[in-house]
């Protein structure tokens, strides 16, 4: 089975603003540089699924990159508070077996379908490769 592109997707910054502690910290001239930074770094990554791996990219000058093989996936779970709900942004949090740890995918557009997307994506793959899940 050839790998697919299913999404590609960037933390949104829309809710930027909205901290009230950049206010605060406008009063002492330092408001405008974090507000920008925290742009700019949800600027520089990028998470993308395909059919076989959930790719996270971070960085414009040095890059860094690293993935996840599907089949490594124990888990999902989606979180939103209040400000998010009303953004309609969030984080999915993926737990896997792999040596790098979990993953939190921070600030992005519809995360619980994101989260459903990442399962289905799993859990077709698992089912392809004949890969048995061990519950404990």
């Amino acid at each position: 089975m050839e790998e697919q592109t299913l999404w590609v997707r960037r933390p949104v910054s829309r809710d930027v603003f909205l901290n009230p502690v950049y206010y605060l910290l406008a009063m002492t001239g330092v408001g405008a540089v974090i507000p920008l930074y925290a742009i700019g770094k949800r600027l520089a990554t990028k998470y993308t699924l395909t059919t076989h791996r959930l790719i996270v990219e971070v960085g414009i000058i040095s890059k860094r990159v690293d993935d996840i093989e599907l089949y490594r996936i124990k888990d999902t779970k989606s979180d939103q508070g209040l400000i998010d709900r009303l953004l309609q942004i969030g984080s999915v949090s993926v737990n896997t077996t792999d040596a790098s740890g979990n993953w939190n995918l921070q600030k992005i557009t519809s995360p619980r379908q994101t989260r459903e997307t990442i399962r289905h994506a799993t859990e077709q793959l698992k089912q392809s490769r004949n890969v048995l899940i061990h519950t404990e």
